[in-house]
């Protein structure tokens, strides 16, 4: 199925993109299963540009600068609750392993 959707999602480009609903009908994935398969295929270095409006395949580093600040951003701000989690108990030891 992953070469299904880097297939249908190298269809398209900037301005004809794809969304993660049509991506489910054309291949009965949910879209939990499409998002996973798109972040091994970003891994994998394909440049899959795209966010709430839709997936498109980027032809060059400048098509793909607003998804990566997109992530860096989502990222940071995940390290930032993370942190303030650890100090709600500052003064206790945190054991994630028995609640």
């Amino acid at each position: 199925m992953t070469e299904t959707i880097l297939r249908i999602i190298g269809e398209h480009n900037s301005d004809d993109r794809i969304t993660s609903r049509t991506l489910e009908g054309k291949t009965s994935l949910c879209g939990a299963d499409i998002r996973s398969i798109i972040h091994g295929l970003r891994l994998s270095h394909h440049p899959i540009a795209g966010e709430g409006d839709g997936y498109f395949m980027a032809r060059d580093k400048f098509e793909l600068g607003h998804t990566i600040a997109s992530l860096r951003s989502r990222g940071s701000k995940i390290f930032e609750v993370a942190n303030a989690l650890e100090d709600c108990f500052k003064n206790e030891e945190l054991n994630l392993w028995n609640g």
